[in-house]
């Protein structure tokens, strides 16, 4: 309640309509993120229950698990574009595998691609594979996700092909 009307004291000082979408957009996705972080844990939960007896249950509780994630990197892209639009855009730099990286968005496709029969490849550079990297995580999570989204809607039969090298050092 003090939450909702904290917001709708800033919403209504408010000077430009700008500042106004800016502030409404924040608090709409901040507000998700805990309901929905809620929802993925309980979805795990039932999933642990549900290991081994039955499938059917299993399968669409998986596919609840997945539209979760979904709406989750959804609401960071809201928050991501609403960040660079202000002027507040900041990375944050650290060192990760990537071949880890890969291998988790990979996961979170892999049910939609077996379905469609869609074969997954990664050509990477020896070095890439053994080596961490420094990146900004979070956004590279976010290009990721979107070029997995886009690539396995778009591709209907066939394979789709994933190559990572060093253009630059």
């Amino acid at each position: 309640m003090f939450k909702e009307v904290s917001i709708y004291n800033k919403l209504s000082k408010a000077k430009t309509t700008e500042k106004f979408f800016n502030l409404l957009i924040n608090s709409i996705a901040h507000n998700l993120y805990t309901p929905l972080n809620a929802l993925i844990q309980l979805n795990k939960s039932i999933s642990e229950i549900l290991s081994g007896v039955n499938d059917m249950a299993e399968t669409n509780v998986h596919m609840i698990g997945i539209c979760l994630q979904q709406l989750v990197f959804t609401t960071h892209n809201i928050l991501e574009m609403s960040k660079i639009r202000q002027g507040k855009f900041k990375s944050t730099i650290k060192e990760i595998n990537l071949k880890e990286r890969l291998q988790n968005i990979y996961e979170f496709f892999r049910d939609d691609m077996l379905y469609r029969d869609i074969k997954f490849k990664v050509e990477m550079q020896s070095k890439l594979k053994k080596n961490t990297i420094s990146l900004d995580e979070a956004r590279l999570q976010i290009i990721l996700y979107n070029l997995f989204s886009n690539s396995v809607k778009h591709t209907t039969e066939g394979s789709i092909t994933l190559t990572c090298k060093i253009i630059d050092s």
